[in-house]
């Protein structure tokens, strides 16, 4: 069973040793849950502490105490324990009805190994089993720009994520440097995968890293990925073999021009030729195999960008389409078919796409896009429809054909287009186990959390704006968000004042800004006297406003974003208002996603920006002033 929960905020109890329990460790911070690791104390020294943010607790002496330490979390993960302490954990938190987990222990050799994992053609439904839980398992990352990194954070969230900067005709990092960088990681103990895109062994280099590892005695595995050289003709409806027509294909590597003793060979070969890395060497190859005897009405398909939703299909015949990839300006990464299967496209959906003239202003994608609300057709990237082909027999003429999906709108709905941006959300949370609807439906979407919750800047002043509130006794307190109020008890149980905050709410009416807040509202023992139309601190405000707020005291739990208007709403009714703040939201530690939002706005790439908070809003559009392009996104977001 594949259960996600949101744990921001919640507390977590790990048993393990650190270094058995350090990807659990990892994946629980980066959920942004409250972490706390026990472990047997070795010759009486505590349990050390691996990460800043994980609290050490020690094994209870005494069997009572065992109740008591599973009760004061939420979840209980057993990852490295003794029988008979298991046994002693499962029934106390059967008796205390705490959620229990067990979770596998990571490797603790002192040498670790390394993982090729094939990602496939970019999409990261296409990544293997094997090669996902590879990534559960890594603590370190190492990842190319071609594979499906965009869902890192999901697959290995807490893992070390490297880019390597591998993309056609461009190496950021040398290959050599790559190989050094996967046998010293291991050689320091980490379990490292090497993310590829398509597969490792087709064109990956994967031979190199394998044997720079087996060299360094590194212990080293492969897990195959699905090859762009089948799956991205398939995605445009071209099998690379079909009965009859191609019984035999050829991949081969354009990144280099061939020798005329090769041309002359693949020439001669038949079947299907796929050209992977071939934009570069398009001139030089369809000439030479002219040159060589192949018919100058073969047809020719140029599919660049393939699974996204910018997937393009250019089909021309060998002798015309070296300069209608120039016209349309054809670009990589992009696989080339040379041979009769790609007049097999035509039969594949055909009617749902009309044929379209070869110039961009004109285009189409393979993909599905419809609007995202209104008439919806799913169409997943394993299913697109291919592009229509209208290649004429052999000694016909023809017109060249670039395909790309339609933008279609239903009546009554909001245009959106191949891109959306499912941008600044809160980095908290279970990682999603699904594609998003968007993704479902289309269209191409870019994550950028663009704030974070982290606790209070100081927990003094939490406890010193509890404590006005339990001497001023409010009428009412305003609960607005379930983490708030977590946090809220948890700092006034440190504090020592939990039970008399307790106590005062007690006799406060309490009103609550959505379901999730009246849940943590009743976890902490207390009952709601209603709940906000919506959720938003105006809602909750006009809920107080219908009674009256004349000569009453209202206590306001905020939510690490203080909307000033509405407590001044307050005050100008007569209300005395105290607040207390048991969060903050913060800028993300890493702003390159949203920077690259930034830039994808600006330069017209987004079609739509959706925001998860009033506070996201801002911060993206902080991000933009800081580096002086405020005006841009303002302007194309309006």
């Amino acid at each position: 069973m594949d259960i996600s929960l949101d744990l921001a905020g919640r507390r977590v109890l790990v048993f393990g040793g650190a270094l058995a329990a350090r990807r659990v460790l990892a994946r629980f911070l980066a959920a942004e849950a409250i972490v706390y690791l026990a472990s047997v104390t070795v010759d009486g020294h505590p349990p050390e502490r691996p990460h800043p943010q994980v609290r050490p607790v020690e094994y209870p002496h005494f069997p009572h105490g065992w109740r008591d330490l599973v009760s004061a979390v939420d979840l209980v993960v057993l990852v490295e324990v003794s029988e008979s302490t298991e046994r002693i954990i499962v029934d106390a938190c059967a008796a205390q009805r705490v959620w229990l987990s067990r979770e596998p222990a990571a490797s603790v050799a002192p040498l670790g190994r390394v993982t090729l994992v094939g990602g496939g053609p970019g999409d990261g439904g296409l990544l293997t089993m094997a090669g996902v839980q590879a990534l559960r398992d890594a603590d370190i990352v190492f990842y190319d720009k071609l594979s499906p990194h965009d869902r890192l954070d999901e697959w290995c969230p807490g893992a070390e994520h490297v880019d390597v900067g591998k993309t056609p005709g461009h190496h950021a990092t040398p290959q050599a440097d790559i190989e050094r960088m996967l046998v010293d990681s291991a050689l320091a103990g980490l379990t490292v995968v090497r993310l590829k895109g398509g597969d490792p062994f087709v064109f990956g280099r994967g031979g190199e890293e394998v044997l720079a590892c087996r060299e360094a005695g590194v212990p080293v595995t492969v897990i195959s990925g699905v090859t762009s050289a089948i799956s991205v003709p398939a995605a445009a409806g071209i099998p690379v073999t079909h009965r009859d027509i191609s019984r035999v294909f050829t991949v081969l590597s354009g990144h280099v021009p061939l020798s005329e003793n090769e041309l002359a060979h693949l020439a001669g070969l038949g079947g299907t030729i796929v050209v992977l890395m071939g934009i570069g060497t398009l001139p030089h190859l369809a000439a030479g195999l002219a040159r060589h005897g192949m018919r100058t009405d073969m047809p020719v398909a140029i599919i660049e960008q393939g699974f996204s939703a910018r997937q393009r299909t250019t089909k021309a015949r060998l002798d015309t389409i070296t300069p209608l990839a120039a016209k349309l300006g054809a670009r990589s990464p992009a696989v080339l078919v040379i041979g009769e299967v790609v007049r097999l496209s035509q039969h594949d959906d055909a009617a749902s796409e009309e044929p379209v003239a070869g110039h961009r202003g004109q285009r189409r994608a393979l993909t599905e896009r419809r609007a995202l609300t209104g008439d919806i057709r799913p169409a997943s990237p394993s299913h697109l429809p291919a592009a229509t082909c209208h290649l004429p027999p052999p000694n016909e003429p023809e017109t060249p054909s670039t395909t790309r999906a339609p933008k279609q709108v239903s009546p009554g709905s909001a245009q959106t287009s191949s891109r959306a941006s499912a941008s600044p959300s809160r980095a908290i949370g279970a990682p999603r186990t699904s594609s998003p609807p968007s993704e479902r439906r289309g269209a191409e979407v870019v994550h950028a959390p663009a704030i974070r919750i982290a606790a209070a800047a100081d927990d003094a002043r939490i406890t010193s704006d509890t404590l006005a509130i339990i001497s001023a006794r409010p009428d009412i307190l305003l609960a607005t968000t379930s983490y708030g109020i977590r946090r809220w008890f948890e700092a006034a149980d440190a504090a020592g004042v939990g039970h008399e905050l307790t106590e005062t709410l007690e006799h406060s009416s309490i009103l609550v800004r959505g379901p999730k807040a009246r849940g943590a509202v009743r976890a902490a023992g207390l009952d709601d006297d209603g709940m906000s139309d919506e959720e938003t601190t105006k809602s909750l405000v006009d809920y107080v406003l219908r009674d009256g707020a004349a000569g009453k005291t209202v206590a306001v739990q905020l939510h690490g974003f203080t909307d000033q208007p509405q407590l001044e709403r307050l005050v100008a009714a007569g209300a005395t208002v105290l607040t207390v703040a048991p969060y903050r939201w913060l800028l993300p530690e890493d702003s390159a996603r949203v920077l690259r939002l930034v830039d994808l706005i600006c330069a017209g790439g987004v079609d739509a920006v959706t925001f998860t908070s009033a506070p996201a809003v801002m911060a993206l559009f902080g991000v933009a002033d800081s580096i002086g392009r405020l005006e841009e996104p303002a302007g194309r977001v309006q």
